[in-house]
């Protein structure tokens, strides 16, 4: 059940109490309400424990719509993406999926960029910018050239560097 109000804080924390109390058999039968309304009344509405989601108008649209659809993650603040391409792209429709190249010249600074923009919950896909060196000669470490070491990208030079990276995104964007 959908409640909303955009008024004053005080009489719309108020009248929420009053709506809470009033609804309390729904809500032990299992009926889920969720509230709309200005940031001042959704965080008095929010503090009330009463409302499973709470909405003020600065969400993403997945997350609205993947509240609705009921594939949130627990407490309800972002969205359970799908992790294969194909899915993510049908549970995004009709919106098309953001993707970045991204890569800087540490792992620590790269690490700290993936948790930047993990959580700002931007992007459906960061793809990882390795430095040249890796990108030409990844398989064949007796080529690469320590004058191309960092240009372009993160230094990645092993598939735990791989792993450390994927780990990275996934503890973020969950």
């Amino acid at each position: 059940m959908g409640v909303s109000y955009r008024s004053t804080p005080e009489t719309g924390e108020r009248l929420l109490g009053d709506f809470a109390e009033a609804a309390d058999e729904l809500h032990a039968r299992g009926v889920r309400f969720a509230f709309g309304g200005t940031p001042p009344v959704a965080a008095r509405a929010e503090a009330l424990g009463f409302l499973e989601q709470t909405f003020e108008g600065s969400e993403s649209i997945e997350l609205t719509l993947a509240y609705l659809r009921g594939d949130v993650s627990e407490g309800g603040r972002h969205p359970t993406y799908p992790q294969k391409l194909i899915d993510r792209i049908h549970w995004k429709a009709p919106f098309p999926l953001l993707r970045h190249h991204f890569g800087l010249p540490t792992m620590n600074a790269t690490i700290e960029g993936i948790r930047r923009i993990a959580e700002s919950h931007v992007l459906d896909v960061i793809s990882l910018g390795v430095d040249q060196d890796a990108q030409q000669s990844f398989f064949h470490l007796d080529r690469q050239k320590p004058q191309a070491r960092g240009a372009g990208g993160v230094l990645v030079r092993s598939k735990e560097d791989y792993r450390t990276l994927y780990e990275a995104k996934q503890a973020f964007s969950a």
